[in-house]
């Protein structure tokens, strides 16, 4: 009853939860072809970093493979 034609709404669906995960920002990552990078901040260097991905959302990655708790990742 209090949604009425013409009114619209905002919905969050979760289809992925996991716990005590890895997770970076999503503007940290690229891919190319079906491989996901990142670049990892170490000794005032930035070096390129394979990651394996797993679930997304509209702001962050978790990170099954490829960095540890504590790496420092650099965003544009």
């Amino acid at each position: 009853p209090r949604l009425r034609y013409g009114m619209t709404a905002e919905c969050q669906i979760v289809s992925h939860r996991s716990e005590n995960t890895l997770r970076i920002p999503r503007n940290a990552v690229w891919w190319e072809g079906n491989r996901a990078y990142c670049n990892l901040l170490e000794n005032r260097r930035v070096r390129v970093r394979p990651i394996r991905v797993g679930g997304t959302d509209h702001q962050f990655v978790e990170v099954l493979e490829g960095l540890q708790a504590g790496d420092r990742v650099r965003t544009p």
